[in-house]
Parts: C-alpha cells; sequence; structure tokens
C-alpha cells in the first residue's frame, strides 16, 4: 500500500490531506476521533501517487462506509501552526463538498475504522449552520466558506 503524503522532521511536520463537506438540508457531517477533543470534517491524509478526489472517495469510505460523489471544489486552504516544542506543522488541504450515495444515520452516530494499529474510533455529529458559526471546528478558515456558500477558494491561515 502506498504510503502517506507528510514528511517528519525534528523541525516540522508535512501532511497532505482532504476532506469531503457532506450537507443534508441546513445541517453538515463533522467528526472527531474518540480520543480528541477537536471537531474537523471527515476525511484523512492522500496517498502517495494518489490523487485528492481519489483520497477523499477513499477516506469517506473507510470513515462512513459509503460511497460519495464529488460535487465541487470549496477550498483548497495552507494551515501553518507552532507545535509544541516549535515544532513547526504545515498542512496543505483540499475540501470538497459531496453527496453521499448511501444514506448515513439522521442523528449522531459512531463508526469504528480498521487502521494499520488495530481500530479508530469516529464520534459522528450533524450540526445546523448556526451552530458551526458557534463552534470551534477546524479548519477555522473553512466555516466562512461553508457558511456563505463559497467554492474554489484558496486560504493561507494560521490554526
Amino acid at each position: 500500500m502506498a504510503r502517506d503524503v507528510e514528511y517528519y522532521k525534528d523541525e516540522g511536520l508535512f501532511k497532505l490531506r482532504v476532506c469531503g463537506i457532506i450537507r443534508k438540508g441546513d445541517k453538515v457531517l463533522i467528526e472527531k476521533d474518540a480520543d480528541s477533543q477537536l471537531w474537523s470534517y471527515p476525511g484523512g491524509r492522500v496517498k502517495l501517487g494518489e490523487s485528492t478526489i481519489e483520497a477523499v472517495k477513499r477516506e469517506l469510505k473507510e470513515e462512513l462506509e459509503i460511497d460519495i460523489e464529488v460535487v465541487k471544489k470549496l477550498a483548497c486552504i495552507q494551515l501553518f501552526s507552532k507545535l509544541p516544542n516549535n515544532v513547526i506543522f504545515h498542512e496543505i488541504g483540499f475540501y470538497y463538498q459531496v453527496n453521499n450515495l448511501q444514506p448515513l444515520p439522521c442523528q449522531d452516530f459512531d463508526i469504528e475504522e480498521e487502521i494499520d494499529k488495530g481500530k479508530q474510533k469516529h464520534n459522528f455529529k450533524w450540526i445546523t449552520i448556526d451552530q458551526l458559526k458557534e463552534m470551534d471546528v477546524v479548519p477555522r478558515a473553512l466555516k466562512d466558506v461553508i457558511i456563505s456558500g463559497l467554492e474554489n477558494q484558496d486560504i493561507i491561515s494560521c490554526f
């Protein structure tokens, strides 16, 4: 299996990431790993040699057990941050609006994903656009894109 597009060195960490934004009426699906407090959008890392569209389809199949169709690119966001010990974090993320081709639960739900090291539990939650305005969902810069109905944005942001 191909390796994730990521780079670790003492001075920094780089990741290439994709996420699928799933909407149902006025609600958006967000997720977090069960051992995290940080909410984000369903997705994950791109594999070497994989397009971002192939990656978002694969990641949502792994996490949500559904097939999706990509509707449009909402944003490409470069995130920069300092992690503990002054380690530089740099992430480039592609965020796509997608349609799920199989139904998803209408209420909040959990799914366990098979990963290399065992299983990873994901918590999924449907939130309204008004709730999105108030919640800390990362990347923060994507919030305005979703709320305003923008697309194809290129954003550079600090975490």
